[in-house]
């Protein structure tokens, strides 16, 4: 009796019925809570979705499961939110973010993506030691001459969200979204000092060769530093990774050279997390009006307008905590044995 109301339960499931007009149906026959318990079961064998509210179920077919492997496999850092609407697209279901959640996390044990960290290699930790070694005991009047620069590309996608991305150590940016209509990337170089933000600049969508970038650098490098020389005590410091077009023979030669008077910080590979700007970018996302994008149709006009405009209302104190922060994020580097420290 007990495998033939299974049976019934399983069937009134595929039908479409809710959990409710099932515990109705089996009134009698099995308790509420033994339906509840086989419903359940059902769902965990991959069989069947139940979404809030007690709401018509969809069905996990093979063919949806397998579609939901690869979009996990695919997008690995994708929310379940984002994981369900490519769901639904790609197979005219229509699961709620719960299904998705629920399935996700019996499936691959989390439905959270993970945190973006970067892995680093026995090289990458001997330069982060070095770095430190290096700087630990300087004072403020020392980083109060260094320059912190960096680039972000902007990731526009027409649904409403921006995506901030690092490149990586060769500065060069992961492909992570292909739209055929809409949207776009923008990316920006920008400069700050323990005295303020420099300039934001606009460089484009991929990136820097050698000449866009010391071009790039003596037109607004060179300006930012003679502003601030006398107040900075010294030779200005600046500090870049060592992506190609910055350490490259050409930039060497055509700016470096001939601007002898600026000394240069070389910051370890893969380490974002000890560069202060990256705190400006996180700023910055987090203080963007998206209505103000939104209004003007998620454009990249719209997004480079709005992220000038919180840059350039950044105050001086704040930068001056970022900067002055250094020893203490370096002694953070340490207490972390020089792997990924938070920010």
């Amino acid at each position: 009796m007990v495998n033939a109301a299974h049976t019934d339960i399983e069937r009134m499931y595929h039908h479409g019925m809710s959990a409710t007009e099932i515990v109705n149906s089996m009134r009698g026959k099995l308790s509420r809570s033994a339906v509840y318990q086989r419903i359940n079961s059902l769902d965990t064998a991959g069989i069947v979705a139940k979404p809030r509210g007690g709401s018509s179920p969809r069905i996990w077919t093979d063919r949806i499961i397998r579609k939901l492997d690869q979009l996990h496999d695919k997008h690995p850092l994708a929310t379940p939110k984002q994981i369900r609407n490519q769901l639904n697209d790609a197979t005219g279901s229509e699961f709620t973010i719960d299904a998705v959640k629920q399935k996700m996390r019996r499936r691959y044990g989390v439905a959270r993506p993970p945190k973006r960290i970067i892995v680093l290699s026995d090289r990458n930790l001997a330069q982060r030691m070095e770095f430190y070694q290096q700087y630990h005991s300087k004072t403020a009047r020392f980083w109060n001459r260094v320059c912190f620069s960096d680039e972000m590309s902007v990731r526009v996608i027409p649904d409403g969200r921006l995506i901030m991305v690092r490149p990586d150590c060769n500065g060069e940016y992961p492909v992570i979204d292909k739209r055929h209509s809409g949207g776009g990337q923008v990316m920006f170089w920008g400069v700050f000092s323990r005295f303020g933000v420099g300039p934001l600049v606009t460089v484009g969508i991929s990136t820097i060769d050698s000449e866009k970038y010391t071009a790039m650098l003596e037109e607004h490098l060179i300006p930012f530093l003679e502003k601030y020389r006398r107040r900075m005590g010294g030779k200005p410091i600046f500090q870049q990774d060592g992506a190609r077009s910055h350490t490259s023979k050409y930039t060497m030669a055509n700016f470096f050279e001939m601007h002898r008077e600026i000394e240069i910080l070389f910051h370890p590979a893969n380490s974002p997390d000890v560069n202060p700007i990256e705190n400006i970018w996180g700023y910055i996302k987090t203080n963007i009006n998206y209505g103000t994008i939104a209004d003007a149709g998620w454009t990249k006009q719209a997004v480079i307008n709005e992220v000038s405009r919180v840059w350039y209302s950044i105050d001086e104190n704040y930068c001056k905590k970022l900067v002055h922060g250094m020893p203490a994020r370096l002694k953070q580097l340490k207490n972390a044995n020089f792997y990924n420290i938070e920010k």
